[in-house]
């Protein structure tokens, strides 16, 4: 399980399943959907909100985050690994 922890903010992401987990808080999975929790505002239960179908926005964001971070990171060590 890769995870993350910042020193500063109690916060722990689990990129394997988009967890976010923070002082007691747990953010849904990207999967799941909640239809009643359409549209809802930021709040403890779901940190930046959830979209048109209740799928929590902040698992959402570390899922696609860890994506562009694998991509953004092979783009950057392939060049410098070539050169050697």
């Amino acid at each position: 399980m890769a995870s993350l922890a910042f020193r500063h903010l109690p916060l722990r992401v689990d990129f394997e399943s988009g967890r976010a987990t923070s002082s007691g808080i747990s953010t849904p999975t990207v999967e799941e959907i909640h239809l009643r929790a359409r549209l809802l505002d930021p709040s403890a239960q779901y940190l930046l909100g959830t979209d048109h179908v209740g799928r929590d926005l902040l698992s959402r964001l570390i899922h696609g985050a860890r994506l562009s971070l694998t991509v953004g990171l092979a783009a950057t060590a392939l060049p410098s690994w070539w050169r050697c």
